[in-house]
């Protein structure tokens, strides 16, 4: 089959890895970036682009996603995909009638381990999960159009997304703060219900001490943690009954029977999940199927991140008094 041709949009901090991989993978070649506005158009005026990649900022990809469906291209658009419900309905209206893949740089989805999970998941290995605990914590950097919260929590949702299949959001609570003030959240916590059940306590900071990429998972049968930062034991399950109060007289029912509990860590020989990314958008353009983060995933993700958001996001500072939401 012939080979595709990108064009990458955004080659700064995130971007420039896109580079790396499109002169690297078999199937595709890299036949133009584009730093500015001006060199965007350029390059999706071209007829000789076939598909583009935009690591732009997140308030650039509505516009350089529709603009470059509209040219006939293909499109990986990193993550947010937007900020707006109304500008992801707008896009999923644009994939439909251009015939064209969309699919948003949701990498973690792409992850050998989280997909390793979520096979032990299906084989029933944690029963039914009850909740998700997840960390991201980071300091800096910091962008100037979009807070912790849509920066990062965007990873977490897209886990869920992926993990438990498509479900809606119940209720949501939480807090976020800006340190210096404005409208841009700095640290983020909020507590969301899912219609399957399930709870999930999502903490997100640009503004923390220490680098943390951590998710639990408990269920009616076991415990696993995800944890991006460890060397080579990312992904451990605890496998026991839960802990019942002790039928022993001398024991107070305040006390749990201590259990034993079997910690597994399963052997993975990962990828890079950028890489994976990629091919599976190559693939999806090649074949025609629909991407495993395609515009529908997209459309929940950001409906989850709007619902959200709305709920916990901080109110500007007043002449130093915090306005009422």
């Amino acid at each position: 089959m012939e080979t595709l041709r990108f064009a990458v949009i955004g080659v700064g901090h995130f971007g420039k890895n896109y580079v790396r991989l499109l002169k690297e993978l078999p199937g595709a070649t890299l036949s133009a970036t584009a730093q500015s506005a001006a060199e965007a158009q350029a390059v999706l005026q071209r007829p000789d682009i076939d598909a583009v990649v935009i690591a732009t900022p997140p308030t650039t990809h509505a516009a350089l996603a529709a603009a470059a469906l509209e040219s006939g291209k293909h499109v990986l658009v990193e993550k947010p995909m937007v900020l707006r419900m109304a500008d992801a309905r707008m896009l999923q209206k644009k994939v439909g009638s251009s015939r064209r893949v969309l699919m948003v740089g949701h990498q973690y989805c792409y992850n050998d381990y989280i997909k390793h999970l979520k096979e032990e998941m299906h084989r029933g290995t944690l029963g039914k999960v009850r909740y998700v605990y997840a960390e991201h914590l980071y300091f800096g950097p910091v962008r100037s159009d979009v807070g912790a919260f849509w920066d990062t929590a965007t990873h977490e949702l897209a886990i869920i997304d992926y993990l438990f299949g498509p479900c809606e959001i119940t209720d949501a609570r939480g807090s976020a703060c800006a340190i210096r003030g404005g409208s841009d959240d700095d640290f983020a916590a909020c507590t969301v219900n899912f219609s399957n059940g399930m709870l999930a306590t999502i903490v997100a900071s640009r503004f923390a001490p220490q680098k943390v990429r951590r998710m639990f998972f408990g269920g009616t049968d076991g415990l696993a943690i995800f944890d991006d930062l460890e060397p080579t034991e990312k992904l451990k399950f605890t496998d026991f009954a839960y802990p019942m109060p002790s039928a022993t007289p001398a024991a107070s029912s305040l006390f749990f029977t201590p259990s034993s509990a079997r910690v597994v860590t399963p052997h993975i020989t990962a990828g890079e999940p950028l890489r994976h990314q990629v091919e599976h958008f190559i693939a999806c353009v090649r074949t025609g199927a629909s991407p495993t983060t395609g515009i529908e995933h997209g459309l929940r993700v950001t409906q989850w991140l709007e619902y959200i958001y709305q709920r916990i996001s901080p109110a500007p500072l007043n002449n130093g008094k915090r306005r009422k939401k």
